[in-house]
């Protein structure tokens, strides 16, 4: 009998030593003596929100389910909320803790301007919240300060006072409900920027203030032409800096600004940073780095060109996406995916003034076709002709600014040539006076780059034949377009360097000279190569990048000279 009730007291004693929860020889640990993390403020969704806590006994994070469980109450609007955290196993009682739940993130829509007043306009918060706050700053970065409260939450839209009209200006918007006597605040909206103050003058008349412009060549614009050895989930850096040129610099703009040139020509690739068909969406890094170049220049004051560069098919139909030839379906695929990257870089850039420019595409053109520099075919130069209505209108319907931006339509292969100036067809524009003529002239060819046997390191402005081979390239241009009341802008012109400093700086300030005799504005083209560091180097380098000091400074002085 002894034995029996002995058997039966331990047999209860390791039954209660292994209930689930329950650790053996532990005691049990009061809930509201540990650590519990602090609950941060939840977004209102307009469902329960049951956000986690951590609880912690020392060292060891307790499980939720083992060692406790969790209860809300008044967790679906906006205002205070709580939760209760009951001990399980070897913990006991409870403890409760308390969060926010505030308005959602407000969206900004839209912000127009008329004048120096700005309209401000946002997406109605959900949640019945109680009014709306508008900060304000003329830096992106900057402080915001308060610039109205909106106390009613049906309103979604405010129009400002007058406000600077030399600054750009930018808002954040955000929501807020009192309940019980405390005002809950949600995140504020994204920053964005209102337009800038356009001014609406003639394209003449904006080419005229031009001085003289620089490339920013073989930086953003470096590519693999489709090849493939460039994978579209490469960091920007790399993006960038895969033609061996270093990131671009606010100082290297700077320098640029100080040694006389008044605008920036920033060539770009985009697809290699795009998805694909259909939508060709661009990384969003890749913009803002974009972006971020482009506010180099902007905070110079200086004139900036952007644009589509090195896009052309080159017969592996990945990142060379643009044709220029081909089959019907071909080509519609094509504008169909020039049309989205333009779409995309006007949406993003629309708030600027009228000192940025748009340049529909670089040096369109079949690559290795036999007309390739000569100004196509006739066909090819017809193809060319639907890109740019196609490229007028992705930029004209996106808002902002670019109902009248400034927009640049370049000849076939950018050539000089009659017949692809003539071929080029100026597209129909809801903006009057807004369309400028791209062309590249790097003139006489034997002088400034050709790495065959015809080269020559010599040129003087005293021989009639050096000089003519400059008059000769520019005049179709003048004839068809800058006498008819059309500006023009030689996107590209340079000189490699070939031991011959003195006679580039005669040609250099020839060059300029005459050309805005005519009413041309030229653009420097700097590949940062001022060495011959590779094969095939293209010695087309004049700002060291790494040091921002210029060589050959007498040939900058000289395009300086010309240029006034």
């Amino acid at each position: 009998m002894k034995k029996k009730l002995l058997s039966a007291v331990l047999a209860m004693v390791i039954a209660v030593t292994t209930i689930p929860g329950i650790t053996a020889g532990a005691a049990t640990k009061k809930i509201s003596s540990l650590s519990i993390s602090k609950i941060s403020d939840q977004s209102y969704t307009g469902k329960a929100l049951k956000p986690s806590v951590t609880v912690k006994d020392g060292s060891k994070t307790l499980k939720s389910g083992t060692d406790y469980t969790l209860s809300y109450g008044n967790n679906k609007n906006i205002g205070k909320a709580s939760v209760k955290i009951t001990g399980k196993g070897n913990y006991t009682g409870t403890a409760s803790k308390t969060f926010n739940i505030v308005p959602a993130k407000t969206t900004v829509s839209e912000i127009t301007r008329s004048g120096q007043k700005f309209t401000i306009s946002w997406k109605k918060s959900a949640g019945s919240v109680g009014g709306y706050k508008i900060y304000h700053s003329t830096e992106k970065d900057g402080e915001y300060k308060l610039l109205k409260n909106v106390k009613d939450g049906s309103q979604t839209s405010y129009t400002s006072k007058k406000l600077d009209e030399n600054k750009t200006h930018y808002f954040r918007v955000t929501a807020y409900k009192k309940v019980d006597g405390k005002t809950y605040t949600g995140a504020r909206s994204d920053v964005l920027s209102g337009p800038r103050a356009f001014r609406d003058i003639t394209a003449e008349k904006l080419v005229s203030e031009i001085k003289i412009g620089w490339n920013l060549g073989n930086s953003l614009d470096a590519t693999d032409f489709g090849e493939g050895w460039m994978s579209s989930d490469l960091s920007v850096a790399k993006l960038e800096t895969a033609w061996s040129n270093p990131a671009v610099t606010k100082a290297n703009i700077d320098a640029v600004k100080a040694a006389g040139f008044s605008a920036v020509r920033i060539p770009v690739s985009w697809f290699k940073a795009a998805g694909g068909a259909p939508n060709y969406t661009i990384r969003a890094d890749w913009m803002a780095r974009v972006t971020e170049v482009v506010d180099y220049a902007v905070a110079n004051d200086m004139y900036v060109i952007l644009n589509i560069h090195h896009e052309e098919y080159h017969g592996y139909g990945k990142t060379d996406r643009l044709r220029f030839d081909g089959t019907e379906a071909q080509i519609t695929e094509s504008l169909n995916a020039y049309r989205k990257i333009w779409e995309q870089i006007a949406d993003n850039f629309k708030t600027y003034d009228e000192k940025l420019i748009f340049e529909g595409l670089n040096e369109p053109r079949v690559i290795g076709s036999k007309e390739e520099w000569s100004g196509g075919t006739a066909k090819q130069r017809e193809i060319l002709n639907r890109y740019y209505p196609v490229f007028v209108d992705a930029v004209r319907k996106s808002g902002g600014n670019n109902d009248k931006r400034f927009l640049m339509i370049t000849t076939y292969g950018a050539s000089t040539t009659a017949t692809a100036v003539n071929g080029l067809v100026l597209p129909k524009d809801t903006a009057a006076n807004k369309l400028i003529v791209s062309i590249h002239a790097y003139v006489p060819y034997t002088f400034c780059y050709d790495p065959d046997s015809g080269s020559t390191t010599k040129w003087s402005a005293s021989n009639s034949a050096d000089t003519k081979a400059i008059q000769d390239a520019l005049q179709p241009a003048y004839d068809k377009f800058i006498a008819k009341g059309v500006p023009v802008i030689i996107g590209e012109f340079g000189v490699v360097h070939k031991n011959n400093a003195s006679a580039r700086a005669a040609w250099a300030e020839y060059y300029v000279s005459y050309a805005n005799s005519k009413g041309f504005r030229c653009f420097l083209w700097d590949n940062g190569v001022t060495s011959v560091d590779y094969e095939g180097a293209e010695l087309f380098g004049f700002l060291n990048r790494k040091t921002n000091k210029f060589a050959f400074t007498g040939v900058i002085d000289a395009l300086m000279r010309g240029a006034k």
